[in-house]
């Protein structure tokens, strides 16, 4: 058996009894993990619930009136940006609104904000569709405190051998979501029940999530009243100085440090990369796969599903092997940066040159490239916690500002580059963001160091 089997074989039993242990000191910090995972899925569902309330139906055989909810072609393109754009504006605020109130009560107001303006889309699409734009933006203003929830959690909520996996549920919460509004409106659209319905369970979820964690979540385990001692001591572990202190100190916020960091820079570049080089692909595979490529609505779906379904199980496979790999942190967030971000980049140069004749390999590139960016998990998402850890809340904001502008522009450059969605025209989309990814990642692999910044050791 050669070293490095040796090294994994003790970190496996060494994890076992963990888990073991785990059992015997409480559970509060996964009743956190699933709480916190939860409150930023719903967000996307009742963001995603608007793909399906467009396409719910044609018409109700009950009372004859239409199912689907209607905007005119020059309407749409309002409607989808409005949530980035909401996103967009709140984003610079969070840091010093963060200062002044607690991670529970900012979550709870952004989800209570959530739930109401879903619960009143309906509402508003009956006086005028403009108001259907003004609540799709504020449900982007709403979304903007949960967008630094997987840092606090994993920097405060989190035993150090389970950063990787605790990070790895989180950041899955974009699927958990889809799959959830799939489903659901799946379900309630072929019942003919109207786009309405669709609204008002999604609506009820949000405010039976938000109200569960207004009353269990505490922004420190250190004050919460269910915590057992065994549990809160291995949470704490050797942060346990910090981690007790972090409650009674708000300390300042060393911008101009996390800025100019190394570390901290190739991160955002990574994440910058990341969000605008696969976010295309993710959000126009529908008319990639029925419109360039030809297949059914039915195989069209299925096959998006297929590649949500395996970006989330990447995500949750790369957090573990992420926590047991017996090679150093530096080297592991290299490692599945680049089989994340530089691979997808890869995927998508060869795409570039393969002929739309061959619709079963074009198809396949186009599901992996969706799925294997789930290892990001463990790679630039990590680092940022790794790196910034008490400060990793700002470093994700600015990564959040970079992911709604893509969001923003990505639709007008796509429509540019590809007016007519051929796969001809996307090749120098395939082969622009392909690039992206590559040099970001090359650029991420030479700066990143697995070890917190001189910046977070301001607490004594």
């Amino acid at each position: 058996m050669s070293v490095a089997d040796t090294l994994l074989a003790e970190n496996l039993k060494l994890n076992e009894k963990e888990d073991v242990d785990d059992e015997a000191t409480g559970n509060i910090r996964y009743v956190i993990l699933v709480l916190a995972t939860l409150c930023c899925s719903i967000v996307v569902s009742c963001n995603f619930v608007f793909n399906f309330a467009v396409v719910c139906g044609d018409k109700n055989h009950l009372n004859e009136t239409t199912t689907s909810l209607e905007f005119p072609n020059e309407w749409l393109r309002l409607l989808y940006s409005a949530f980035p754009l909401g996103n967009l504006i709140g984003l610079p605020l969070i840091p010093f609104i963060h200062h002044k109130c607690s991670q529970r009560v900012l979550i709870t107001i952004g989800g209570f904000l959530t739930s109401l303006a879903t619960l009143l889309v309906p509402l508003a699409h009956e006086i005028h569709p403009i108001y259907v734009i003004v609540l799709r933006f504020v449900q982007g203003i709403g979304m903007t405190p949960l967008i630094p929830l997987n840092a606090h959690v994993s920097a405060r909520w989190t035993p150090a051998h389970k950063i990787g996996f605790f990070l790895a549920v989180m950041t899955g919460n974009a699927q958990i979501g889809i799959f959830f509004t799939m489903g659901i409106s799946g379900f309630l659209c072929g019942q003919g029940f109207s786009w309405q319905v669709l609204y008002y369970v999604h609506a009820l979820a949000a405010l039976a999530i938000y109200i569960t964690w207004a009353i269990v979540f505490r922004d420190y385990p250190t004050t919460h009243p269910w915590i057992k001692k065994k549990e809160l001591d291995l949470i704490l572990g050797e942060d346990h100085e910090f981690k007790t202190s972090a409650h009674k100190i708000r300390e300042a916020t060393p911008y101009k440090a996390i800025f100019t960091n190394i570390s901290v820079l190739s991160v955002l570049i990574a994440g910058f990369g990341n969000f605008n080089g696969v976010s295309p692909v993710i959000v126009f595979s529908s008319t990639l796969i029925r419109q360039a490529l030809g297949f059914s609505q039915y195989l069209t779906g299925f096959y998006n599903s297929s590649s949500f379904f395996m970006q989330f199980v990447l995500k949750v496979l790369g957090g573990h092997l992420s926590d047991v790999m017996p090679f150093s942190e530096t080297n592991k967030l290299r490692f599945f940066n680049t089989i994340s971000c530089g691979f997808s980049g890869v995927l998508m140069l060869i795409s570039a040159f393969v002929s739309s004749a061959h619709y079963n390999v074009c198809l396949f590139f186009i599901v992996m490239i969706q799925g294997v960016i789930g290892f990001n998990s463990a790679g630039f998402n990590k680092a940022a916690i790794v790196v910034a850890r008490q400060h990793a809340h700002v470093v994700l904001m600015v990564q959040g500002i970079g992911m709604c502008l893509g969001l923003v522009f990505e639709p007008f450059l796509v429509y540019h580059v590809a007016p007519e969605q051929t796969w001809e025209q996307w090749k120098y989309l395939f082969i622009g963001h392909g690039l992206v990814l590559i040099i970001s990642n090359a650029i991420y692999c030479f700066g990143i160091r697995g070890r917190p910044a001189p910046f977070t050791k301001t607490l004594p």
